[in-house]
This record gives C-alpha cells, structure tokens and sequence, in this order.
C-alpha cells in the first residue's frame, strides 16, 4: 500500500508538470501539498489497519476485539475455542472483520451451554463482520439468538456453521436472532438448533432463526425446531421465522414445528429456494401471509405445502398453486437419500432431465453453468441451485466418484459485458480453496465496492457488479487470492 501511495504521488507529480510545466518548489509545494496530503489521507485507512491475531497476539477473540478501532482485522487460529473471552462475544459497535484463518471446519466457539456465539446490539452495520466460523451448544435463557443475536444491528455474516443451538423460555430465534435488524447472512449452515418455551398460550418463532430484514442467501437451514410446551402454546417456523426478508438460493429442509414447519413469513420474498420435507403437526409447512415466491421448488411431504397468502409464480409446488408458470411435477432430485438436491440431467449423467430446468421466470438467467449449478442455457432453473447464484461451491466429486474438472490456474476473466451500461459479470476461476477478495475501484483508487470478499471453494465463479448507481468512466476490479493478483480496466458508459 505504500508503494501504491508512492506511485499515486509520482503520477500527481507528472500530471502538474504536463499541465503547468516546469516551476519553482515554493509553487510546487504551494498547489501540490494538499493534494498529496488528501491522497495519502484517503489512502490511510488501509495503511494503518492493523491485523490482531488470536492466539498469538490476544488470548481469546473477545480481547482481540477489545484491542481493536475501526477498519482492524481479528484472524483467528484453527482450533478450539471455549471458556471466558471466547463466548459471548462482543463487536462494542466496532467496523471490524473477526476471521478465521482456514474456515468452520477447523475453527470451533463451543459455547458449552453458558452463553452465545457473538453478539450485536450497539448499531453495528455491514462494515462489521463474522467470517468462517462453527457456533455450536449455545445455550440462552428467556431470550433469543443462542448462537448470534443481532439486536438494532445489521452486521454481515458469512461462512458460519450455526449448529445445535438452544433458546430456551424464549419466543425467538435458536440458531441466529435478528430484531430491527437487516443483516445480510450469506453461505451459512444453520442445523440443530431449537427454540422452546413452555409458557401457557404463548408462542416460539424461529428454530433456526429469526429475523425481521435483511438477506439470507446461498445458505443451508435444515433440522431445526421450534415449539411450546405450555397449555394452548405454538411454534412456529422451525427452519425460519422471518418478516420483510429476502432470502435467496437457500436449501430450508427437514424442520419442524407445530404452525410452519419450515418457514413461517410475512412479507418476505423468497428466490430459487429448495423447500422440502420439513413438518407442521397443526399446519402445512410453510405458512405464509403475504410474501412472494419465485423460481422455488416447494415439495413437502403434507398435500398442499403452503397455507395463507402467497403468490407464487415459476415454481414447482407438491399439490401445486395458482399462479404464472407454476408446475406441480417430481422435481427429480439427483440423490434425496444423501440430501443432494441438485436436479438430474442426461448430460451430466444422470436417467433423467429434471422437469424444473429451464422452467424458471423467463427474465432471470442462470449465473454459472455447470451440472452443479444452472443446468439449462434459454432460462433460469427453479431451485436453489440456479437463478443470479454465485455464491453455491462447485464441488469436486461426480456422481460416480470421478473429479469433475477443475481450473488449473488462478485467472480473473475480462468483463463482459465492456463497455456496458449499467452491470457487467465478471469470473473467475480458483484450482484450490481459499480467502478470496474481489473489489471495484475508481481510477482515484478509491475502493467503491467489494464484490467477493470470503472463503470459495474451487472451480469456476461468476458475479455481477450492477453500476447503476455509479457515473460512466473507467474503473478496475481487482481479485486478490494467495498470492495471486490481478487487476481489469473496465468502461461504463451511460
């Protein structure tokens, strides 16, 4: 970064002399400091962040928080993490990233049934962030969010397995609680968790989670529940308990509940979502007032699978549903005994071709094109595997056992369209895991938009940047992965 600050100096220098020619240092020094003086003070931010690691520069995470400012960075070491400092975890309204080095799988917070994963609740926004992490035995008492709360705070949340989590005398959320809160939750595993309360005639909401805003995408919610013990109780939304939410090319399967089994929503939109086998032992389960459905596969085992007020359109509803290009077919799972939901195709194998290739709304094209993601080429696929999806892992394993190709090298593909004039996609393609980070800057070098920043599995990726927001000129996306690095010019042009 100090080279780059260097460089912009450097250019600043060239740029006065091709203007004004040569001068004298006073009237160099006169015009040319506070430009390199903003220059660098733009640039600060990035210099002086500092990474706190943990355990080698704090004991526990929450003292890496506390040493923290904004725009720092807690990286975690694989391992266990248990006892005080690393449960009950505080941000303290901090824009701050707490990381693990290598993902879930190897970097644990078990709770050990006395207190919560992290927890948000001083008006935390998206500049605050959890990454890569298993949450597991959380235990809370009278309130929600055994595994993350999120109270009058939207902070992000990616790559976390929330896992067998308990709320207990309480109405919200098992596994993750958000109230006056829009977090955006993206490649999650939330599965096990429960909400219980045992109070007469009250109501649990939100095995899984709860939230009321925000975004849950590219996630998994499976074998959750919530109930009530009491006289006359009811739970309701094992998997999720949701209200003005977006949730996008999520799996919600295997939860139950007495009122929605897997989902209970208002006013929530739900995109290429696999919905099925999850039970509600007094209704259908998903029970719904108003909130939208589109591009989902709805196919649970009660007759009938929604009860309420939805509108659905270019789904696969069991039982079916009124609506624009709905079906009511065998979606054709590729294996439901070992919960792989990616549909059959011939060409990748499989006997059949799923009836739900293809058949999405018209409007909506499929983001990457492989027999793990979108399988057709004319339209979007329903389910959860197709629609404007980047964020699925290409996995590596046929159906037979055999590899599926992996990219060689490390590359970060021209966009395209370019010029264009109000999004472009860009992709990219990894041989092997890791952190990646793909970002948008201007020709300041000032960064406007992070793109990807997160743990990717192998294979072949794709996003699209919408600028619709943004003036025409040039910019730059940069994608930052191991020690590979690479830089595009790009061209809006409105």
């Amino acid at each position: 970064m100090r080279g780059e600050i260097r460089y912009h100096i450097s250019l600043a220098k060239r740029l006065w002399k091709n203007t004004h020619g040569q001068v004298s240092k006073t009237s160099v020094g006169f015009f040319f400091f506070p430009l390199v003086f903003g220059m660098v003070m733009l640039l600060a931010p990035a210099v002086w962040s500092k990474t706190i690691h943990v355990p080698g520069d704090s004991a526990t995470i929450q003292a890496g928080i506390d040493g923290t400012v904004h725009g720092d960075t807690v990286l975690v070491a694989d391992g266990l993490y248990i006892g005080a400092g690393n449960r009950n975890i505080d941000f303290l309204g901090k824009a701050i990233v707490v990381r693990s080095e290598n993902g879930p799988e190897v970097t644990v917070i078990d709770c050990n049934w006395k207190g919560r994963g992290f927890y948000f609740h001083e008006g935390e926004n998206l500049e605050s962030k959890v990454e890569g992490f298993t949450i597991t035995r959380g235990y809370v008492l009278f309130e929600g969010g055994a595994g993350i709360k999120c109270q009058d705070s939207s902070p992000a949340i990616s790559n976390c397995h929330v896992i067998n989590n308990t709320a207990s005398c309480s109405d919200y959320g098992g596994g993750i609680y958000c109230r006056n809160s829009s977090p955006i939750i993206e490649e999650c595993i939330i599965s096990g968790n429960e909400v219980i309360i045992e109070v007469d005639f009250s109501t649990s909401m939100g095995g899984g989670l709860y939230c009321t805003g925000g975004i849950i995408r590219d996630g998994i919610i499976s074998h959750n529940s919530a109930w009530c013990i009491g006289s006359w109780g009811r739970g309701q939304g094992g998997g999720i308990d949701c209200d003005s939410s977006m949730i996008i090319n999520c799996i919600i399967y295997g939860n139950d509940a007495l009122w929605g089994g897997g989902i209970h929503c208002h006013a929530s939109q739900f995109v290429n979502c696999t919905i099925l086998f999850n039970s509600g032992s007094w209704e259908e389960a998903l029970v719904t007032s108003p909130s939208n459905f589109i591009n989902c596969i709805i196919w649970d085992t009660t007759d009938g699978s929604i009860y309420g007020d939805a509108t659905v359109t270019y789904s696969d509803i069991k039982g079916g549903w009124p609506g624009e290009g709905n079906i009511d077919e065998d979606p054709l799972f590729r294996d439901l005994d070992n919960d792989n939901y990616h549909l059959m195709a011939t060409y990748c194998g499989d006997p059949y071709d799923s009836p739900c290739i293809d058949a999405g709304d018209p409007s909506i094209l499929d983001d990457s094109l492989d027999c793990w993601h979108g399988l057709g080429t004319s339209r979007s696929d329903m389910g959860a595997y197709g629609g404007a999806n980047a964020g699925w892992p290409t996995l590596v394993e046929g159906e037979k056992g055999q590899a599926e190709s992996l990219p060689k090298d490390f590359v970060l593909l021209q966009n395209y369209p370019n010029p264009f004039n109000s999004g472009t996609r860009l992709r990219y393609n990894l041989p092997k895991p890791g952190f990646v980070r793909l970002y948008i800057y201007n020709v300041l070098g000032q960064q406007l938009k992070v793109l990807v920043e997160g743990h990717r599995e192998a294979g072949a990726h794709s996003i699209v940047w919408d600028a619709s927001g943004f003036p025409s000129g040039i910019y730059f996306a940069r994608l930052e992965v191991g020690g590979y690095s690479k830089t595009i010019k790009m061209v809006l042009l409105k």
